[in-house]
């Protein structure tokens, strides 16, 4: 029942013309990256970033997250403000900007 009022709600989403940033766990069991990805080709501005952790990646990977959040990408698109630069392993963090 939630999927087809969620599906009714597409061309709302589409419509949007606002920057979202997703950031994703790798490894969560309930809601996989595809998903992730499929929303991201549904937005506009939607730059996602995946991190290696479960559904709960704030709680797993705190710093990662917060670095997603803070990213240079998101501070160059003024999204930011004046925020600083919160440094992460590149490594271990893959963003992918449209």
């Amino acid at each position: 029942m939630h999927s087809r009022k969620n599906a009714k709600r597409l061309p709302e989403v589409k419509a949007l013309d606002v920057a979202v940033k997703l950031i994703w766990g790798q490894f969560d069991p309930y809601i996989n990256v595809a998903v992730a990805e499929r929303r991201k080709s549904q937005l506009k501005q939607a730059p996602l970033t995946v991190v290696p952790a479960g559904h709960w990646l704030q709680i797993d990977e705190p710093e990662q997250v917060a670095a997603a959040i803070l990213s240079e990408a998101w501070k160059t698109a003024g999204k930011c403000g004046g925020c600083e630069r919160v440094r992460a392993s590149e490594a271990s963090i893959r963003v992918d900007h449209r």
